[in-house]
């Protein structure tokens, strides 16, 4: 047991210095107990409160004095009888594990892939998605590229009708806005888009192809299945300006491609490296 009389005294036969020697003290405050090392001319050199069960600040107490004894050569106290025997490792013997780094290091990158419903003024038109993202070193921003195919869209034009797709190819950035299970991101970017037409009940039928600028904005919302792989569902909103005119010869009406589009998607994405 390590109890002690109240006030701030050594407790009990602790030693006394020995010809102006470093020494060390046990010393009692109430309930506390602490051990102080001194030089010769009673200046504290170092104090330690010992703390726990009396097995516990036993043990402390004497891990602290052999550091001592070792490291400054002090007189040490003699042992006090009620005091149970501590097996105290030698200094050299203590080691420190360092805790491994946690969390993502170095450069990443995500492969993704997803369907589309593209929403629009002549209806719904379904179409597929891959993108990659990447980073140079670990943050919630990624640059992204994605390239996007619409399936083929008929609209009525005059006695005939006319066909057209568009292949997309996309380029900007994705900001995840959380960490955890269910996460959300906003991103954005610059599109440019290659679509080729062709008319059919036509005479003659004609075909063609042009290109187009365009801009996107989204949300999204993923859920993370595995440690590396992920699904979401994502809400964007697509501009093209300019205007894309389909005509024929002897029509007088004309048809447009769509300036503004929806798109909502599902699809899954997997996480490279690290």
């Amino acid at each position: 047991m390590l109890p002690g009389p109240s006030g701030d005294s050594p407790e009990g036969p602790y030693g006394s210095p020995a010809g102006g020697a470093d020494h060390a003290q046990i010393l009692a405050r109430g309930l506390e107990t602490f051990v102080q090392l001194k030089d010769g001319n009673g200046a504290i050199l170092d104090e330690s409160a010992l703390e726990g069960n009396c097995a516990e600040r036993a043990r402390r107490a004497a891990v602290l004095l052999a550091i001592w004894e070792t490291r400054l050569r002090v007189d040490v106290p003699a042992p006090r009888p009620d005091l149970r025997p501590v097996v105290v490792p030698p200094v050299g013997a203590v080691r420190t594990t360092a805790a491994p780094i946690s969390g993502p290091r170095g450069a990443g990158a995500r492969i993704g892939a997803g369907f589309v419903a593209v929403v629009h003024a002549a209806g719904i038109t379904p179409a597929g998605m891959i993108e990659l993202q990447g980073q140079a070193w670990p943050s919630r921003v990624w640059g992204r590229l994605a390239v996007a195919a619409l399936a083929q869209e008929t609209m009525a034009l005059g006695q005939g009708q006319a066909t057209w797709s568009r292949l997309t190819l996309g380029g900007g950035g994705l900001v995840d806005l959380g960490r955890g299970r269910i996460t959300t991101a906003l991103r954005g970017g610059m599109l440019v888009s290659r679509f080729s037409a062709r008319g059919s009940g036509f005479d003659p039928n004609q075909h063609g192809t042009g290109w187009q600028l365009g801009v996107d904005v989204g949300a999204r919302l993923s859920l993370r299945r595995w440690e590396k792989a992920n699904v979401w569902l994502e809400l964007a909103a697509v501009a093209w300006p300019g205007q894309q005119t389909f005509s024929a010869e002897n029509v007088s009406q004309n048809r447009f491609l769509p300036a503004l589009e929806g798109h909502l998607a599902l699809g899954g994405g997997f996480l490279l490296g690290r």
